[in-house]
């Protein structure tokens, strides 16, 4: 004996579905539905002595699988041009894309931009599954020259939790100073005024584990980034 099977999303008339044939063993898998969604599921067992008319509707639901996920981080690697690396996390995908705002564009975990204009820019890295499509974006200032953050000081840079950053200012205004985990997750910012020339900020990072982190710097004119280690 074997059994013939036929289904579809729920309420699809008979004959209109996909159907499998010859079935035999009693258990049958059904691959490529998609998350989240109602079927209809028709049977009729086939024997010696004939078929036996189509069961009713058997109905079910499939699971709903998680979205993807991603998070993103960058690097500024040189300046003139300013050139950054890119890196991002995910979750539930496979692949990632990027698409950046000097026209660029890349696929993978970490990819190399370089731009070559100041102002505003921004780089977007997108995922997807079956369950739907997540875009996470980064907003940054690029900023060239011999005062746009290119003289970023971090010091003493290995150290114990007591931090000084220096950087400069080509007028006064509002620089954000933050320290985020190697992931791009913000764990400390200071947002203060300052007066044109170099402008300096303490940290006090005693309560942060030892490590790797980014030591960012973001002023009116321009964004810099450095590493810092963490060691006890």
């Amino acid at each position: 004996m074997s059994t013939n099977l036929e289904y579809g999303p729920a309420g699809f008339t008979p004959g209109s579905g996909t159907s499998l044939t010859g079935l035999t063993g009693g258990t049958t898998n059904l691959t490529g539905l998609t998350p989240n969604t109602a079927y209809d599921v028709y049977v009729q067992d086939v024997c010696a002595i004939g078929t036996s008319p189509w069961s009713s509707a058997s109905a079910v639901t499939t699971a709903n699988a998680p979205q993807p996920t991603v998070s993103t981080a960058y690097t500024v690697l040189s300046m003139n041009p300013v050139t950054i690396q890119f890196d991002a996390t995910i979750a539930n995908a496979t692949a990632v894309t990027w698409s950046f705002s000097n026209g660029g564009s890349a696929t993978g975990a970490s990819t190399v931009q370089s731009f070559g204009a100041n102002g505003p820019a921004f780089a977007v890295a997108t995922v997807s599954n079956d369950c739907g499509t997540v875009s996470d974006t980064l907003n940054f200032t690029v900023g060239m020259g011999e005062n746009a953050l290119a003289t970023l000081r971090v010091f003493p840079n290995p150290t114990t939790g007591l931090v000084r950053v220096e950087f400069p200012m080509q007028s006064s205004g509002t620089a954000m100073v933050r320290v985020l985990s190697i992931t791009g997750a913000q764990l400390t910012a200071t947002n203060a005024q300052f007066a044109a020339g170099t402008a300096s900020v303490d940290l006090d990072l005693r309560g942060l584990a030892s490590g790797l982190y980014l030591l960012e710097v973001q002023t009116e004119e321009a964004t810099g980034v450095q590493r810092l280690v963490i060691e006890r």
